[in-house]
């Protein structure tokens, strides 16, 4: 698979003005067909283990208007899968499994695969490594082991479980506070706390440990535990947010919030957790009542226009 710029460059900035497009129209109830944003709701996998957690086959086009980027082509990838299992057409499964014949080839020596687009309201510069990435890679690489019986698939997820033992500080991607350890979308020496970023590291660590690695099944217990006790803190009594950390509160966009409400819905179908299943009954409810992501504006406003993660205000 290779990598063009030019023409690709002024897609993937379409892309994003796009999606801010559809982030503001979504306020008012207005969907529209925006790729990034559209609705991935919870799958009910049963025994089909190669489904993923959530429905992402809006996704499966996004390699062809975007650059390879890791977390664009994973979700591609996963989406791919999601229409070979529904449509049994060839060419899907060819899609999904040139995907992971990428992720396998371009790893590093670390197990890393890097995120080459600054985050500076996250105070992360390029090159860096992020949890969810490294998730949603582990999350391709199992699904490729199980649908051709591959080892070297399932040896490239078990090299990516690197970061999830490191902390920020030493290269990786976790943040200790006492028992509890936080997987970094975004990791900085000031943690944010992204939340999404978190659970998609989860579900590729459960991916891995249902194959039978013993890391992973303790590293997803470890962050399980924790996404429990964190909940609350994501939870403004009437929205959810999108990050937790230093300065202002974030309130997630409506696209956001609603996907964390499917995330949750796939842990809690996963684990049986109650405090996963309140708090997604919770924030189902808040979504549900319009006047709610009203209230969500002036304070993301305010977040977008005066925070700077050197410098919060």
């Amino acid at each position: 698979m290779t990598m063009k710029t030019g023409s690709n460059v002024i897609a993937l900035g379409m892309a994003g003005l796009s999606g801010k497009i559809a982030n503001t129209l979504a306020y008012i109830g207005i969907d529209i067909a925006n790729v990034d944003q559209r609705h991935t709701p919870a799958n009910v996998r049963g025994e089909n283990k190669l489904k993923y957690y959530l429905d992402e086959s809006a996704k499966a086009k996004l390699a062809e208007t975007a650059p390879v980027v890791p977390v664009s082509l994973a979700f591609s990838a996963l989406g791919f899968l999601e229409r070979f299992i529904r449509e049994d057409v060839g060419i899907h499964k060819e899609a999904f499994l040139s995907a992971s014949q990428w992720f396998v080839a371009n790893q590093n020596l670390d197990g890393v695969w890097f995120n080459h687009l600054d985050k500076s309201k996250f105070g992360v510069k390029s090159p860096f490594v992020s949890a969810m990435t490294q998730g949603l890679a582990i999350s391709v690489l199992v699904r490729a082991s199980g649908l051709t019986g591959e080892q070297k698939f399932l040896d490239t997820a078990r090299a990516a479980l690197g970061p999830f033992k490191k902390s920020v500080e030493e290269g990786g991607v976790a943040t200790r506070s006492g028992s509890d350890v936080f997987l970094e979308e975004y990791p900085s020496p000031r943690p944010h706390h992204v939340l999404n970023g978190f659970i998609y590291a989860l579900f590729g660590l459960l991916d891995l440990a249902e194959s039978g690695d013993s890391e992973a099944r303790e590293l997803f217990e470890s962050g399980r535990e924790t996404l429990d006790r964190w909940l609350p803190r994501f939870d403004i009594g009437y929205w959810s947010l999108y990050h937790i950390g230093p300065g202002m509160k974030n309130p997630a966009t409506v696209h956001y919030h609603r996907l964390h409400i499917e995330q949750l819905s796939a842990i809690q179908m996963c684990s049986g957790s109650d405090t996963v299943l309140e708090t997604r009954n919770r924030w189902r409810d808040y979504y549900n009542r319009s006047f709610n992501r009203m209230r969500t504006i002036l304070p993301k406003i305010g977040w977008s226009l005066f925070y700077r993660a050197g410098n919060p205000r």
